[in-house]
């Protein structure tokens, strides 16, 4: 009985200690929600404080892009630079006032856009002069020139590794084959002391003379005389030999003659012409432009708001877009994307860059490697 009662009391004990654990369990378990919520809420807040810095920087950069463009002091190159980079300003400008909250911000960013609206007006006052300069015959033929470039480039590579390979082969043989003429004289000369000894042993046992004669004569006459009839027929052929491979040399000659032609051509192009006029009148009007476009976003908001930018590779959000452009074109610059898009030289850089890392630009000749937007499409799902 006494036994029972202490497992009776044993049991109690133990069941109270299990309630009391649980207890101690839902406990932890609601300071751990109560953690995490805290924790989210902070991320958030971090997050939502690195958009706002985003957005003010970039109403910072716009507002430097537009300075630079309104102390310009030509009206035609001021023109020229508000047709490249007056959208993507403005775009800019709206998306940053939109995610801004101080109305400080906001103030800053409608400023900048009444500066855009007064340069505006002031370039449709002033289009005349715009369009009378080579300014328009620049942008123009940017494109043709852009595409003859790698176009040309591409054949180049190509064209230059056929020429290396027909160099690499390009070898003169000699008049006289110095193996087959040290047999010829090997083989000669046995031939020679073989009829000596036949002769020999045809006085004195004429019996043994016909057998040396299979032993030694004839072996040997199956061996010489196609090497003395190859040796004749190589020297009365020499002279066309060499006639086609000076002619193959020539042709070959001529591939780098002709790159050199191209490439001159290139540099002839109206592009490069009005280029170099537009530098001796205005000194400054590349790097200007380099300028502003430093001052657009390289990586977009995206690389802001994305909580997985420090764990996963950058990816830029026109990434396929660059990618189906340069597959329909067949060719690939960093001007070429800048214009298409209208960003940055970095961020058009960064583009091409991945697209080599993905295998749709060959990393060294600058080919496009893809041709259908099929397996281009196939390369993307593989990604994802």
């Amino acid at each position: 009985m006494k036994i029972g009662a202490l497992n009776k009391q044993m049991l109690i004990a133990q069941y109270a200690q299990c309630e009391q654990i649980g207890d101690l369990q839902k406990e932890i378990e609601h300071s751990n929600s109560v953690s995490r919520k805290i924790l989210e809420n902070q991320l958030r807040e971090i997050k939502h404080r690195e958009t706002l810095k985003y957005y003010k920087s970039l109403a910072y950069n716009m507002s430097e892009a537009t300075c630079a463009i309104a102390e310009e002091q030509s009206i035609t190159l001021q023109i020229f630079l508000m047709k490249l980079f007056e959208d993507v300003i403005s775009a800019n400008i709206k998306e940053a006032k939109e995610n801004l909250e101080d109305i400080s911000d906001k103030n800053f960013c409608r400023s900048i856009e009444c500066k855009i609206k007064e340069l505006k007006s002031r370039s449709q006052e002033n289009l005349s002069k715009y369009e009378n300069s080579d300014f328009p015959f620049l942008i123009s033929t940017e494109i043709d020139y852009v595409e003859k470039n790698t176009k040309f480039k591409r054949q180049e590579v190509i064209e230059l590794e056929a020429y290396k390979k027909k160099q690499f082969t390009y070898n003169i043989k000699p008049y006289k084959n110095r193996t087959r003429g040290n047999w010829i004289k090997f083989l000669g000369t046995l031939f020679v002391l073989s009829l000596i000894l036949i002769i020999m042993v045809l006085f004195e046992e004429p019996a043994a003379a016909s057998g040396l004669f299979i032993l030694f004569v004839l072996p040997i006459s199956l061996f010489l005389f196609p090497l003395i009839y190859k040796e004749i027929r190589w020297q009365r052929q020499y002279p066309l030999y060499l006639l086609n491979m000076e002619k193959e040399k020539n042709e070959n000659e001529s591939i780098i003659t002709e790159l050199e032609e191209r490439r001159k051509e290139l540099e002839h192009h109206p592009y490069i012409g009005y280029k170099r006029e537009l530098s001796n009148k205005y000194q400054n009007w590349q790097e200007l432009t380099e300028l502003i476009y430093s001052y657009l976003p390289n990586d977009g908001k995206n690389s802001q708001n994305d909580s997985k930018s420090t764990k996963e590779p950058y990816k830029d959000p026109l990434l396929f877009d660059a990618a189906n452009y340069i597959v329909i074109q067949q060719q690939v610059s960093i001007p070429l994307i800048q214009r298409k898009f209208l960003i940055g030289h970095n961020r058009a850089s960064n583009i091409i860059k991945e697209l080599v890392n993905l295998g749709v630009i060959h990393k060294q000749k600058g080919i496009v490697l893809i041709h259908d937007e099929y397996t281009l499409q196939v390369l993307f799902n593989k990604q994802e």
